[in-house]
């Protein structure tokens, strides 16, 4: 490798690519440097058996932007993504569960599912299908400078704010907790099941 570039970004993973992809459209020259030997990073594909292939870390691309993947051409250049087609979750002890598409219990597996944990799974979504609206004008804003902030982001934060504030009271409160909290309070705090 020789040269000089504009930028380099290290990691080939699936955010260095994009992010080298968008520098190179606005008329940069860029080397992506990567440690391995393939690129995608977790997005990337692996053969864990003779002709079975693998999401290396992602469970699914929801959280790939369907916007990105239209700027930059993706399909074009053979980018396929599939829907979700469910899952099976195993625990060490032998017991599993079914998941459907959407993520929701498809069946009990051979573990039976509490009401209450039924009903704890059901809110979890709901609550997690709310925030995600409320805070999705997020996603592709760029963070403001809290030090030099403006009346547009000053706008732009209190806009966000008066979403989660839509989310109701219990809601709002329930989300800012949320939030940081890690998956594993999430789960302990929420189900009886050690499975789920």
């Amino acid at each position: 490798m020789s040269g000089c570039y504009d930028v380099a970004v290290v990691g080939g993973g699936h955010n260095g690519l994009v992010v080298a992809a968008y520098l190179a459209r606005a008329g940069q020259s860029v080397v992506v440097l990567e440690r391995g030997s393939t690129v995608g990073g977790t997005a990337s594909t692996i053969e864990p058996a003779p002709g079975y292939l693998a999401s290396a870390c992602f469970q699914s691309a929801e959280t790939f932007s369907p916007m990105v993947s239209g700027e930059l051409q993706l399909p074009d250049h053979g980018l396929e993504l599939s829907g979700p087609r469910g899952m099976s979750v195993a625990a060490a002890d032998g017991q599993w569960l079914l998941f459907d598409g959407s993520g929701c219990l498809a069946g009990n597996g051979n573990h039976p599912v509490s009401v209450s944990d039924r009903v704890a799974l059901a809110d979890l979504e709901h609550l997690v299908g709310r925030i995600v609206r409320a805070l999705a004008p997020l996603y592709r804003a760029a963070l403001p400078e809290l030090q030099a902030l403006g009346a547009a982001d000053t706008f732009d934060l209190l806009r966000i704010g008066w979403r989660l504030r839509r989310l109701g009271r219990r809601n709002m409160r329930e989300a800012i907790r949320f939030l940081p909290m890690s998956m594993r309070d999430v789960v302990e705090e929420r189900f009886e099941s050690h499975i789920l």
